[in-house]
């Protein structure tokens, strides 16, 4: 899963609108649909999104223990072809 995807999952969760992240943020909802419509937004609209959600971004070794409910996991893999 993409992180646009995960941020949409989120969303979804916790019933959060574009509008209501645009208005957080000071954005338009198209400007907050169109960073979300993208599979290369940004690391730090991501972060300003994730922020507004109550989620943050870890970066740290990779592990196999299986992850909590509401941990997401970004791969290289799942890029492929989008350059």
């Amino acid at each position: 899963m993409i992180h646009t995807e995960i941020i949409k999952a989120i969303m979804r969760k916790k019933r959060v609108t574009q509008t209501e992240i645009a208005y957080a943020l000071g954005f338009t909802s198209s400007t907050v649909s169109l960073r979300l419509s993208r599979k290369r937004c940004s690391i730090m609209n991501t972060v300003d999104i994730l922020d507004v959600l109550g989620y943050e971004m870890v970066i740290r070794p990779a592990k196999k223990e299986p992850l909590a409910e509401n941990e997401y996991v970004l791969h290289s893999r799942d890029y492929e072809g989008e350059d």
